[in-house]
């Protein structure tokens, strides 16, 4: 989402040699996220026992394959991100790197958020200076943990950050998702606000 909307600003400039030295840098950057993020969300992780998650993020996998890698042996819970389901693929995947992932439906998302030694640990399409967007489901998930005094981990890099007033174009033109031929639609991707958040994780 954010990635593509801001490659489309630089080339809209019209200057080709800018253009190219900005995606030069951010090949770079992309050579080398996975590991920043791993190393900059590693002091916010070795200590907790759970680390509970939404959908597909390659992100959020970057952050959580590079902790099992520094000796963390934690839970890791993946609710789905219904109606996306992609917290499923993200299971699935962890699972063949890592012990103790569970793959859960987002209805069981408030049993998760009890005990000591949480966080929360999600990706985002993009960011704002007031609000993320990310999975629906999302929203649920980071107005609980609010509330339960449970700490959120965003994990994005500059790539993501938008305009706030370019949230809502994203919404409007985002995928959505249908029941069957029962005439249900609903958008994929929802917006949150920005202060339910406790840190983000950039490059």
């Amino acid at each position: 989402m954010a990635n593509l909307r801001n490659l489309a600003r630089e080339l809209a400039r019209g200057d080709l040699a800018t253009a190219q030295e900005w995606l030069q840098r951010r090949s770079v950057l992309l050579s080398e996220l996975d590991e920043r993020f791993a190393a900059a969300a590693w002091p916010l992780i070795e200590g907790i026992k759970m680390l509970l998650t939404i959908s597909r993020s390659s992100a959020v996998a970057s952050v959580l394959e590079g902790a099992w890698r520094r000796g963390w042996r934690g839970e890791v819970v993946v609710f789905d991100g219904s109606p996306a389901g992609g917290g499923i693929d993200q299971a699935t995947w962890l699972g063949e790197r890592m012990d103790h992932v569970h793959s859960q439906p987002d209805s069981t998302i408030s049993q998760w958020l009890t005990g000591s030694g949480i966080n929360v640990l999600v990706g985002a399409d993009a960011v704002s200076p007031e609000r993320l967007v990310n999975v629906s489901g999302t929203s649920i998930l980071l107005e609980l943990a609010f509330t339960r005094s449970i700490p959120v981990v965003v994990v994005a890099d500059s790539g993501k950050d938008l305009p706030d007033d370019e949230i809502d174009e994203l919404l409007a033109s985002g995928p959505t998702a249908a029941e069957g031929n029962t005439g249900r639609r609903w958008a994929i991707f929802e917006a949150v606000p920005l202060n339910l958040v406790t840190k983000r994780i950039r490059e």
